[in-house]
């Protein structure tokens, strides 16, 4: 559950992740992605979070491929065929829409002020 931090502003909460998670970094899977595969290898962390039970899920049975993440955006229509198979970098927007196309679990993006 949430603590609160001196430095934290009014009504901010910290929550710590409970429960196992793989942690999942450049270079997994023989992909060379050091320098633009941040936001996929933090996807699929949160994914195997999900696997492993996290938040109570029990349909998530595997954490996708950068190649596998990259043809969902394409199919959801956000980014263009040529997409595939690329080096671009994704930020938070595609993390929160993959979770969304390959899991349905909705997500929201929040402004804070610091």
């Amino acid at each position: 559950s949430g603590a609160s931090s001196d430095s934290a502003s009014p009504g901010a909460e910290e929550v710590l992740v409970q429960g196992s998670y793989e942690y999942c970094h450049y270079g997994q899977q023989g992909c060379g992605d050091h320098g633009w595969g941040c936001a996929y290898r933090s996807c699929q962390t949160v994914v195997s979070w999900l696997k492993l039970g996290g938040a109570g899920c029990q349909h998530v049975e595997s954490v996708p491929t950068i190649p596998a993440m990259q043809a969902a955006l394409v199919a959801a229509g956000d980014k263009p065929a040529s997409f595939q198979g690329g080096r671009a970098w994704v930020g938070s927007v595609e993390v929160a829409l993959l979770l969304d196309a390959l899991f349905g679990v909705s997500s929201r993006i929040l402004t804070l002020r610091a």
